[in-house]
C-alpha cells in the first residue's frame, strides 16, 4: 500500500523515480514470495509465465523453433533463484529444447559479447543493431 501511495504521488510516472520504485517493489514481491506469501507467489508465477511467453515468442520469431537454445536472465531480479527457476519452468513448458544458464554478466556485458561474436545478423531480432 505504501508503494502504491508513493507511485501515485509521483509527478512523472515513467521517469527514473518510477523505474526505481518498480524495481524496489518487484524485489520486495520476490522476497515475500520466498517467504511463502501466497499472493506474492501467484504474482511471481504470473510474471514468470509472461516473461517466458515473451522469450519463447522472440525465439520462434527468428525461425529457430525445434532447436536447442540457451537463455539467461540478467538484471537485479535475476539474483532471485526462485524467480529464475519459475521462468525456466515456463520456458521449458513452451519450448522443451531450451536450457537456462546463469548470467555471466550484465546487459552491457551481453551487448559487448554480441558485438564481438556475432558477425552475421540474426534477423529480425538483431536487425536494429547494425548500422
Amino acid at each position: 500500500k505504501d508503494q502504491i501511495k508513493e507511485y501515485d504521488s509521483l509527478k512523472t510516472k515513467n521517469g527514473a523515480e518510477a523505474g526505481a520504485l518498480a524495481i524496489n517493489s518487484a524485489q520486495k514481491l520476490l522476497e515475500a514470495a520466498d517467504q511463502g506469501i501466497t499472493k506474492a507467489i501467484e504474482i511471481r508465477e504470473e510474471g514468470a509465465q509472461l516473461l517466458a511467453k515473451t522469450l519463447v515468442s522472440a525465439w520462434r520469431k527468428v525461425g529457430q523453433s525445434g532447436f536447442e537454445f540457451s537463455f539467461t536472465i540478467s538484471g537485479g531480479l535475476s539474483k532471485n533463484l526462485s524467480y529464475c527457476k519459475s521462468i525456466e519452468k515456463y520456458v521449458l513448458d513452451l519450448e522443451p529444447n531450451s536450457k537456462w544458464i546463469p548470467a555471466a554478466g550484465d546487459n552491457l556485458s551481453g551487448a559487448l559479447w554480441i558485438a564481438e561474436n556475432l558477425k552475421a545478423d540474426i534477423r529480425p531480432m538483431l536487425g536494429w543493431a547494425r548500422v
